[in-house]
């Protein structure tokens, strides 16, 4: 009990830094790090105790701008650590046919990229938006973790504000398989 309080204050501490600096780095992450604190639990309470989705990507958005989308669709997660899979796996790799993971958190979570891709498969770092829950929906979509929104062409979505992750916040295994 007295550890699960110790997280919530920490967790209520660093979201404070976030909301105020508008990005969290890796630098401000280090002494929550230190602490032996996971930041896919921390995503994962920003979901369950404020109810943020979250959104993974490559690119660092400035807070002046906002993020856009070039499908129908904007897609946001649930689940921590499908959000830092999207930030540190590019789903678009030449020779890739496919992006797929297993959201298993009583066994194994394996990333599984399938096909023959070419190029950096985990990148160093990515970035996690954290996103207000206003417009999206997980009805119809392709599993529990994976939230919608209806896109427009020219339309923008706001963010919180936005997590660095590295390599090594990725807990998981993950490796290159066939179609």
């Amino acid at each position: 009990m007295e550890n699960n309080m110790f997280q919530k204050e920490n967790f209520e501490n660093l979201l404070a830094v976030a909301l105020s600096k508008k990005i969290i780095t890796s630098g401000d992450l280090k002494p929550f790090r230190e602490t032996e604190l996971v930041l896919e639990d921390f995503l994962n309470w920003l979901n369950q105790e404020k109810g943020y989705l979250l959104h993974g990507g490559a690119v660092l958005i400035p807070a002046s701008e906002k993020l856009i989308s070039k499908r129908k669709v904007f897609h946001a997660t649930d689940d921590g650590g499908v959000a830092i899979i999207k930030a540190l796996f590019p789903n678009n790799l030449p020779g890739q046919t496919n992006l797929n993971y297993r959201i298993d958190k009583s066994g194994v979570q394996e990333v599984v990229l399938e096909g023959n891709p070419t190029g950096e498969l985990m990148r160093e770092k990515g970035y996690i938006y954290i996103l207000e829950n206003e417009g999206f929906s997980n009805q119809g979509t392709q599993g529990i973790a994976d939230f919608e929104k209806p896109w427009a062409e020219g339309k923008t979505q706001d963010y919180l504000f936005v997590i660095e992750v590295e390599k090594s916040d990725f807990n998981y295994s993950y490796r290159v398989g066939e179609k």
